[in-house]
């Protein structure tokens, strides 16, 4: 999915996503960047995206109320830095669609410098 400037709304199906932080990941075994696929590691620092579902009966809506929690995604620094960045530009960020660095190239071949032809 190409980058957005609005947000598309939550239908309240399949999974989403609230307030990444960044953090250590802490785990001992690693974990695959959501964006890029190389392997964060015990002691690298990340951002982690709680993801989130609603739930599909009336047992899961009487353990979570509203949200059921997923395990949560995480991505490398290198990714995290890129999101943070369009996310501060005010882009809307559809995790698993397309890696942070195609999302990054596609910014700089759209809003970059214009070369000469």
């Amino acid at each position: 999915m190409p980058l957005m400037c609005e947000c598309i709304e939550y239908d309240g199906d399949g999974w989403y996503w609230q307030g990444p932080t960044e953090k250590e990941y802490m785990r001992p075994r690693g974990k695959r960047c959501c964006s890029c696929g190389t392997m964060v590691r015990k002691g690298d620092t990340g951002v982690v995206f709680p993801r989130y579902r609603a739930p599909r009966s009336d047992i899961e809506e009487s353990i979570y109320c509203d949200e059921v929690p997923l395990a949560g995604w995480w991505m490398c620094e290198e990714c995290g830095d890129l999101f943070w960045a369009l996310d501060d530009l005010g882009f809307c960020i559809s995790l698993g669609s397309e890696t942070m660095r195609e999302l990054a190239a596609e910014y700089a071949a759209t809003y970059g410098p214009q070369r000469a032809a």
